[in-house]
C-alpha cells in the first residue's frame, strides 16, 4: 500500500501539481486508469478511489465532500452531520434555515 501511495503522490503533486482542493473535485478512478494506475487501485485500495484518496488526505475533508461518497455511506447519522456541516457553512440562522431550505440547496 506504502508503494501505490507513492505512485499517487507522485502523479498528483509531482506530474500534474494539483492542489489539495483539486484533488478533492477531479480525482476519480478515470484518472488512474489514464495513467496507468489501475492495477495499483486494485491491488492497493481494492479498487475504491475513496480508499486511495483518503489514504492520501486523511481526515481534510469529510467523505461527503469528495466526488463519490462511498457506498452505503448515507444514513441517519451522516446525512444529519452532512446537514449541519453545511448549514454551518453556509452561517445560516433559524429564520434562514426556515426559509431558504429546500432541495436545491442540497
Amino acid at each position: 500500500m506504502k508503494r501505490g501511495l507513492e505512485c499517487v503522490e507522485y502523479l498528483l503533486y509531482k506530474k500534474l501539481k494539483w492542489s489539495n482542493e483539486k484533488i478533492r473535485t477531479d480525482f476519480s478512478k478515470s484518472l488512474l486508469i489514464k495513467n496507468k494506475l489501475s492495477g495499483m487501485l486494485l491491488a492497493c485500495f481494492g479498487n475504491s478511489p475513496l480508499k486511495c484518496i483518503l489514504s492520501l488526505l486523511g481526515d481534510t475533508y469529510e467523505p461527503w465532500q469528495y466526488n463519490v461518497a462511498p457506498r452505503n455511506y448515507w444514513n441517519n447519522e451522516t446525512s444529519k452531520k452532512a446537514t449541519v456541516f453545511m448549514l454551518k457553512e453556509l452561517e445560516w440562522d433559524e429564520d434562514d434555515i426556515k426559509n431558504k431550505l429546500s432541495q436545491k440547496n442540497v
